[in-house]
């Protein structure tokens, strides 16, 4: 597990990490995390083959409650996959190959971390955006971020996409 780090600080809010995965083992239960909070795994976003059929079917946990296989993507070994992980001051959205899969609203976000369990996975061209640069407003103007920043929601909760 690695917690990721723009210029040396912690990403709590107001980031976007992207990059490609490929996996290339697994064993019982695997999954690969995107975790929102680094010391308790509270709040996180999985690749997960819960099956332990080969097949990686987006999930998430949120407030400690698991759900499998709620997404659409399916990530399989050996076949590259991109993701992305957006978080601003008030939601987190999961992209998956370009798909919007998840978005968390009103979810506190503390330390960004990846990593896996039970699977042998690869990242790489990693990219972290961060409101300090000047393609943060690009991260924020895509049409499914604007609908969700310009809610009222206050609940705490996952939205399926």
């Amino acid at each position: 597990n690695n917690i990721i780090k723009a210029n040396g600080t912690n990403l709590t809010y107001n980031y976007s990490v992207s990059g490609k995965l490929k996996i290339t083992d697994a064993g019982s239960n695997p999954h690969i995390q995107f975790s929102l909070d680094s010391t308790n795994f509270q709040n996180r976003f999985l690749l997960w083959d819960n099956d332990t059929n080969g097949s990686f079917i987006p999930g998430y946990a949120i407030g400690g409650n698991h759900q499998a296989q709620q997404g659409n993507a399916n990530v399989t070994k050996d076949v590259e996959a991109t993701f992305e992980v957006v978080t601003t001051e008030n939601h987190s959205y999961f992209y998956v190959n370009g798909s919007l899969e998840f978005v968390f609203l009103n979810v506190n976000a503390r330390e960004f971390m990846i990593g896996a369990e039970n699977t042998a996975v690869s990242f790489y061209d990693i990219n972290v955006v961060t409101s300090k640069d000047d393609t943060w407003n690009n991260v924020l103007a895509r049409e499914e971020i604007n609908k969700y920043e310009t809610s009222s929601e206050t609940a705490k909760k996952a939205v399926v996409i």
